[in-house]
C-alpha cells in the first residue's frame, strides 16, 4: 500500500499517540490531531509535523458527543479528502480507590467506552466511501494504565 498522501485521524496524542503521529508523518501520511483538553500539546505536535513538511492540523472534539464527532470528521475530510486511517489512543484511565467507586465512577468510565464507539462507527462509515478494495484502517490502543482503572 502506498502511504504517501494518505490521511489519518489520531486521538490521544499526549504519550504513545505522539510517537504514532510522528511515524505516520515520516511515511508521508497527513495527520489530523484530535484533542479535547490538551490543546497546547496538540498544537505543538502539529507544529513539529509541519516543520517536517507534513500536512498536519488540529481539531478540538469531545468524542463522547456524537455531533462533535461528526463535525470533526467533516472538518478532517474537508482538510484532507479521504480519511484512510483512524487511530484511537484516548482514554482518561481514572484511578479511583475501590472504596470510593460510585455511580459517577461508572458514568466516567462508560463515557470513555461511548467515545471509542462513536469514533469507530462514524469513521468506519465515512471510510466506506473511500475508493479501492481497502476502504480504511481503524486501530484502537490501550496502555498499561488500563489495569489501574476500575
Amino acid at each position: 500500500m502506498k502511504l504517501q498522501g494518505k490521511a489519518a485521524i489520531i486521538v490521544g496524542t499526549r504519550r504513545i499517540g505522539a510517537v504514532v503521529a510522528q511515524r505516520l508523518a515520516a511515511e508521508g501520511i497527513n495527520v489530523a490531531i484530535v484533542y479535547n483538553n490538551s490543546e497546547d500539546e496538540a498544537k505543538a505536535l502539529a507544529n513539529s509535523l509541519l516543520s517536517k513538511k507534513t500536512h498536519a492540523t488540529t481539531i478540538k472534539c469531545d468524542l463522547s458527543d456524537e455531533d462533535q464527532v461528526i463535525d470533526m470528521l467533516l472538518n478532517a475530510k474537508k482538510e484532507f479528502g479521504a480519511i484512510n486511517f483512524g487511530v484511537n489512543l484516548a482514554s482518561s484511565f481514572p484511578r479511583n480507590p475501590f472504596m470510593e467507586l460510585n455511580s459517577e465512577s461508572w458514568d466516567n468510565s462508560i463515557n470513555d467506552a461511548k467515545a471509542t464507539f462513536l469514533f469507530g462507527i462514524h469513521l468506519g462509515r465515512e471510510m466506506m466511501s473511500n475508493d479501492g478494495p481497502t476502504k480504511g484502517h481503524l486501530v484502537f490502543f490501550s496502555d498499561w494504565a488500563a489495569i489501574h482503572a476500575p
